[in-house]
């Protein structure tokens, strides 16, 4: 159930920075744009921000089944410290903001 978790973690990282720095808050959505696929963003970057996101939780992961090498280093010698949660967040805010950077210069949408 713990796993489910990063997901948010990820989500989060995501549409934050899409929300505040790329749409300038609620005022930033035209919901006219939805009915046309070509004026919305093709979604590369936050695909590959997902990626980074799931590499950060793995990294960063403390389960019973397996801890991530940045884990290992964290909290108990033994068993390691979960900090899969925030890494997600980190590995996938940062990467969205650059990624999506560049896909809005690319595409300019």
């Amino acid at each position: 159930m713990l796993v489910i978790g990063y997901w948010l973690a990820i989500y989060e990282g995501i549409s934050l920075p899409e929300h505040f720095f790329f749409k300038r808050g609620i005022n930033g959505y035209n919901v006219a744009d939805y009915t046309s696929p070509h004026l919305l963003p093709p979604g590369i970057a936050a695909i590959l921000a997902f990626c980074f996101g799931v590499f950060g939780a793995v990294m960063g992961m403390a389960q019973v089944w397996f801890t991530g090498s940045i884990g290992k280093h964290i909290g108990n010698p033994l068993y390691g410290g979960d900090i899969g949660f925030p890494l997600a967040f980190a590995f996938a805010f940062v990467s969205y903001v650059g990624l999506r950077t560049v896909e809005k210069r690319k595409f300019g949408r």
